[in-house]
């Protein structure tokens, strides 16, 4: 279960333990580009040029089913050529599995198709592609093509990572990145056993109110955010008041705002923290 996001007052750093260190990537830097895709693949060549040229060395696309599968004859010509461009430019490639065909929508109904899918263009590319992204914004019914549905993409999400792994236990599954930080959504999915079925949570933090921080529940959107200093690099996201909250109450509870206090977000009522980085 993920837990609420809460915040309280900071009292004492002493003895403070962070979450241990996540996985970094030595070349951190992408962009989603649908370079595998008919109307953006005259420009690939020259896109992952002007990448390469920025230092970006991410490229996200979709390697759509539609596009492979044409009533029985599968075509993977346009991702080879792809494939080859974007090795020239030393460009890595994180593909996204996604979406239906005409005769098998939606595609959480047609498993045993999804899977052929899955399973064809994952063992042609297993060498080249280590990272498989199923789905994009399956919260969103634009591209789920349905009622989004955390139980249907997670059995959706289950039949993907199964047929991955039979090919390489060692290729990496990404829960399909979400539009915007859906709670709800995620915590139903979990609650469906998603969490069995992926190695990357890839999700897409649209901050268009302000920073990420300002979507976390339960902290009014017109605080200032900053952070908080306790090693070199490891920080801790709080805020403060605007001077004219003093005093007043945040909810229903018996406590008030002080215009003086640095108030660090947790992550649940056992104060584990909501850490970041410098």
């Amino acid at each position: 279960m993920i837990p609420k996001m809460i915040f309280s007052t900071i009292l004492a750093i002493g003895g403070l333990t962070l979450a241990a260190e996540s996985t970094v990537l030595n070349q951190p830097y992408g962009i989603c580009t649908h370079v595998s895709r008919a109307h953006e693949w005259p420009f690939a060549e020259r896109n992952f040029h002007r990448m390469q040229e920025g230092n970006i060395s991410w490229a996200r696309t979709d390697f759509d089913w539609s596009g492979i599968d044409k009533k029985g004859e599968w075509s993977y010509d346009h991702i080879d050529k792809m494939r080859d461009l974007a090795k020239k430019e030393n460009i890595n490639i994180l593909p996204i599995l996604g979406y239906d065909i005409g005769s098998a929508r939606p595609a959480w109904k047609h498993l045993d198709r999804w899977a052929e899918y899955v399973r064809r263009t994952v063992s042609r590319y297993s060498n080249d592609y280590r990272y498989w992204e199923v789905w994009n914004e399956p919260n969103l019914h634009l591209f789920w093509g349905d009622t989004p549905s955390s139980k249907n993409y997670t059995a959706l999400l289950k039949r993907s990572y199964e047929e991955i792994k039979k090919i390489d236990p060692n290729l990496n599954v990404l829960y399909g990145g979400t539009a915007g930080v859906p709670f709800q959504y995620i915590e139903d999915s979990y609650a469906a056993g998603a969490g069995n079925y992926f190695d990357v949570m890839a999700i897409h933090p649209y901050p268009w109110w302000g920073t990420p921080e300002m979507m976390i529940p339960n902290v009014p959107k017109e605080v200032t955010w900053a952070r908080f200093h306790i090693t070199g690099t490891c920080v801790l996201a709080g805020f403060v008041i605007p001077p004219d909250w003093h005093g007043e109450s945040p909810d229903d509870r018996d406590l008030t705002f002080d215009k003086n206090t640095f108030y660090v977000v947790f992550l649940d009522q056992n104060h584990d923290f909501f850490p970041t980085r410098r």
